[in-house]
Formats: structure tokens, C-alpha cells, sequence
């Protein structure tokens, strides 16, 4: 089972309040990771699976195999990538040894570029994970779908950010006419924002 960088990126929506560790951690399942403050949650799904063709350092099985676990958030920092010019499909992977985690309270990442290797074993946390799809609005909700470009959403929420922590977002029912974004401050300082859809 391989997670690159994107499944631990989810770290950053983790809670750091104290008196929710259940949020405090990554959850790692078969077919994805997540985390959440209570506010957002993020789920990435896992990438193209590399089993078969791995260097010997490397013990691990299919995902279908491992138990879920929770990790602390902040260990995330501990996981190191690498890059490997004769094996292009592990580059930025790390492995979970599937067998001793899921005999232990301990997870075990390996990663290698055959000249190094990393293995940290990091202790799981105990806690109740809620069921992270329970929370979606079902599939009958009536919804708009708007595709947009990341690093223009990101530019325009950042420059929202220097006005206020919050901001109003407006989406028509339609695909073609701008996403709205206005927020004001207690001083009274307003942010007006438009960001145009990408096409699908």
C-alpha cells in the first residue's frame, strides 16, 4: 500500500484543539486519508497502487489488506519522500509495512531512493473517527457544480484574507457567469472579488 505527498496533505485541515483528538489526526483507510477541523474536511483517495514492482527494503500488501488507523497530524512532518530515476512510479512514495501495523499500536512508513531509506514508526492514535462520507449532502441535494482555477481561487482568498478571516461566496445557477466574493470588516474595509469558471 503507497501514499504520496497528497495524502498527507490533508494534515492541513487537521484540528490542533486539544480537546478534540479525534480531529488532531489523519485517518487512513484502504482507499483514502482525511482529516478535518470540524469546520472542512479534506479526502484525497490513494494513487495508482505499486506493489508487485518495489525494491526489497519495501515490505508491504495491498491496501484492501490494512486496518484503519489514526496517525497524529503533526507527524506528518516525520514522512520522508524521494526521488528514484530507475524507479519513476515510486518517486514521492511512501509505503505503510501493512503487516506490522496492523499487529501493533504503531504505524511504519517505509520510503527509499535505494541509497537511503526512511522508516519512521509512528504511534497510532486511539480514538472514534467519524464515517467521513456520512457528512456529504446526499445526492439529491440540489447543487451547482462550478469548475475553477486553483491557483486564482487561492490568489483572490488570500487577498480576501488581508480584509477579513470570513468571506461571502455567491455562485449563480449557471456555469458561465463569475463566482462572487465579498466580505467587509468590523472597521468597515470591503473586499469585492469575481473569478471567472473554467470551461469543462
Amino acid at each position: 500500500m503507497n501514499l504520496n505527498k497528497a495524502n498527507f496533505a490533508v494534515a492541513k485541515v487537521a484540528s490542533t484543539d486539544k480537546t478534540r483528538q479525534e480531529l488532531n489526526t489523519i485517518r487512513i483507510e484502504k482507499n483514502f486519508t482525511a482529516a478535518s477541523n470540524g469546520y472542512s474536511l479534506a479526502i484525497v483517495g490513494l494513487p495508482k497502487q505499486n506493489n508487485d514492482e518495489v525494491p526489497a527494503v519495501i515490505e508491504t500488501a495491498p491496501a484492501k489488506s490494512i486496518k484503519p488507523f489514526n496517525i497524529p497530524a503533526k507527524s506528518a512532518k516525520d514522512i520522508t519522500f524521494y526521488k528514484m530515476k530507475c524507479f519513476p512510479d515510486l518517486n514521492d512514495s511512501v509505503y505503510i509495512d501493512v503487516k506490522e501495523t496492523n499487529k501493533n499500536g504503531t504505524a511504519t512508513f517505509v520510503s527509499t531512493d535505494l541509497q537511503s531509506t526512511s522508516r519512521p514508526t509512528i504511534a497510532k492514535e486511539k480514538c472514534h473517527y467519524p464515517k467521513v462520507f456520512d457528512v456529504f449532502p446526499a445526492n439529491d441535494t440540489h447543487r451547482h457544480t462550478i469548475r475553477v482555477n486553483i491557483d486564482y481561487l487561492i490568489n483572490m482568498l488570500q487577498v480576501a484574507k488581508t480584509v477579513d478571516t470570513h468571506v461571502d461566496i455567491m455562485v449563480a445557477d449557471t456555469e458561465t457567469l463569475p463566482i462572487e466574493f465579498y466580505s467587509k470588516s468590523d472597521e468597515g474595509q470591503e473586499f469585492l472579488g469575481l473569478l471567472m469558471p473554467v470551461r469543462k
